[in-house]
């Protein structure tokens, strides 16, 4: 779970007043079939489709926090959405990508000041990630047993 003061740091953010419960934390989808509540939603544009007409039923689940990218035409789609459900928080990003490397940098620095003696591995990109993911975790467990987690 990440922790939302963090967005704040962001520097995609546009809105940099931003006011949220101290210590508050939530879990932040890319997916709209993956979303569970409570949680977070980053709207990553698509090609053919613009994810903002898809999210309805995240914002009926009680999704509480939606981070989109600045466009004229998401301006207007967030000020309807904004209208029908006022209790959800909508935050423009200069680009969605971005602001989630941007938050994951905050959120594993965060990890590693809280565990200093242990080491983060992050593992990107568009395909062989939960290969490399397995072959590390493989290779790391046995060279310290029982301590990868």
């Amino acid at each position: 779970m990440i922790l939302l003061s963090n967005i704040e740091l962001c520097p995609s953010v546009l809105n940099k007043n931003l006011v949220f419960v101290e210590n508050k934390r939530l879990n932040f989808y890319t997916d709209t079939r993956k979303f569970k509540y409570p949680g977070a939603f980053v709207a990553i544009p698509g090609a053919k489709v613009n994810v903002l007409d898809l999210i309805s039923p995240l914002l009926e689940q009680g999704c509480e926090l939606i981070v989109y990218q600045e466009s004229a035409e998401n301006k207007k789609k967030v000020a309807s959405l904004s209208e029908k459900y006022p209790l959800v928080d909508f935050i423009a990003v200069t680009d969605s990508v971005d602001f989630l490397q941007e938050l994951t940098h905050y959120h594993a620095t965060e990890w590693q000041s809280q565990n200093p003696h242990h080491i983060l591995f992050a593992i990107s990109g568009s395909n062989g990630k939960t290969t490399h993911k397995e072959m590390l975790s493989f290779i790391m467990e046995k060279v310290f047993p029982g301590e990868v987690v």
